[in-house]
């Protein structure tokens, strides 16, 4: 004859207690709350670091773009001072350029050195009034006289 708890359980899956069966309940099939949000806990810091990267390396992008662009504007404008006929004067010059479809604010300070016929030319780049994001220093030979 059978009984009905043989049916219900095997063997495996019960639990003994001082003879008699009783169906185990304790066995888990699948995640806890818990292990869940610690899960989900992991993968939003590892998601949050990614953002971050991804955001920085923008970042510093255009900041090189920016510092390239400044660059080529500083050696256009040291070219064009070595090109002049008339050798440039002793003193600080301002303006503009073009370059990259913005407008970038060049400086020159141009200096003697102790050479009677080489002067100096300090030149910085930048976008705005502040800080220049480029400096070249340029040494201008005096032009040859025809």
């Amino acid at each position: 004859m059978h009984s009905i708890a043989s049916d219900i359980t095997k063997p495996d899956d019960t639990v003994r207690t001082g003879g008699d069966a009783i169906p185990s309940v304790c066995k888990s099939r699948g995640f806890t709350l818990l292990e869940v949000l610690v899960a989900l806990a992991v993968i939003a810091i590892g998601l949050a670091a990614a953002i971050r990267v991804g955001a920085t390396n923008s970042a510093n992008a255009i900041h090189l773009r920016d510092k390239t662009l400044a660059q080529y504007v500083a050696a256009n404008k040291a070219v064009e001072l070595r090109l002049q006929a008339q050798w440039p004067a002793v003193g600080t010059q301002r303006g503009r350029a073009p370059m990259g479809h913005r407008e970038w604010r060049w400086s020159t300070r141009v200096s003697e050195t102790f050479d009677a016929r080489v002067r100096r030319a300090d030149i910085e780049v930048g976008i705005e009034d502040g800080k220049p994001i480029a400096t070249l220093s340029a040494f201008l030979p005096q032009p040859a006289q025809p």
